[in-house]
């Protein structure tokens, strides 16, 4: 993986590469990030871990993405949802470390509308774009 992340960033060094993994990746988010991965998610809570232990692990090179519960997302109310994503932004976000706030992984279909708008402000409200 090395190898390929190395070769790739020589071909085209603007290009950007992202591992979606599921489950806890605490024990082998450092040897993803030596791989020269330029992301590492969807970080799910519900593998037992925080935004915080993974960043902690990641260091500030590596863009974190996920860490809102997927399952709030149809279960929680809004003021849940915007909670868990503000708290995932201060963890993620640290320093000039990159962080990309979304659900620990793909949404539920039965996922509340007023929840995705929740995270959304968020966003807007932690200075997001």
């Amino acid at each position: 993986m090395r190898d390929v992340c190395t070769e790739l960033h020589q071909v085209c060094p603007g290009v950007r590469i992202y591992c979606h993994i599921c489950g806890n990746v605490l024990p082998v988010i450092e040897d993803l990030v030596a791989t020269g991965l330029d992301g590492i998610g969807p970080l799910d809570p519900l593998g037992g871990f925080t935004v915080a232990e993974a960043r902690k692990r990641a260091g500030p090179d590596v863009t974190l993405l996920g860490g809102v519960n997927t399952m709030d997302f149809m279960r929680a109310g809004p003021e849940e949802i915007h909670a868990q994503a503000l708290r995932c932004i201060r963890e993620g976000q640290v320093g000039s470390s990159r962080y990309i706030l979304s659900s620990g992984c793909a949404l539920p279909r039965e996922t509340r509308p007023e929840n995705l708008l929740a995270l959304r402000r968020a966003s807007e409200d932690a200075g997001g774009r």
